[in-house]
């Protein structure tokens, strides 16, 4: 079964996002709905135009947003809530439910980071490590190809 990409995103989005933060409820999730997630991610139907090359750059930052993720929701958590910065707000559904204002955030901050690093940092470094590996390589088949 190949669904659309958006479909599959919303699927891990909605895991993700629930608001229950209990220890069995992160168990499930990682075990038996995040696999079949990534798997139906896997097969999707190839998409064109502007979500395709939305989808390039997500793969593009995939590890730094790994990387950098838990740091982003801790300093979002004591920015937003520890602070008490989302109760200053007065609003009923976000004093009951403060992931409606976090997920946002952290998503927006989380992709943003992710995109600076790796183009300031990820992108240089892989250029630079090519370029040393290439130059060991060739230092090598020389050395190979004196030495026969």
């Amino acid at each position: 079964m190949r669904l659309p990409s958006w479909a599959v995103a919303g699927a891990l989005i909605a895991v993700l996002a629930a608001p229950l933060s209990h220890r069995a409820f992160d168990l499930i999730a990682i075990t038996l709905l995040v696999p079949p997630i990534v798997y139906l991610g896997a097969s999707c139907r190839s998409a064109s135009g502007w979500v395709a090359f939305a989808e390039r750059q997500l793969g593009t930052i995939s590890y730094a947003v790994y990387a950098i993720h838990l740091p982003i929701i801790v300093l979002v958590d004591r920015l937003l809530i520890t602070s008490g910065l989302l109760g200053k707000l007065r609003i009923d559904v976000v004093a009951r439910h403060p992931s409606l204002v976090t997920t946002p955030v952290t998503f927006i901050l989380g992709i943003g980071l992710a995109y600076f690093l790796s183009q300031a940092f990820d992108r240089p470094v892989r250029k630079w490590l090519t370029a040393v590996a290439s130059a060991h390589a060739e230092r090598s088949s020389v050395i190979k190809s004196a030495a026969s």
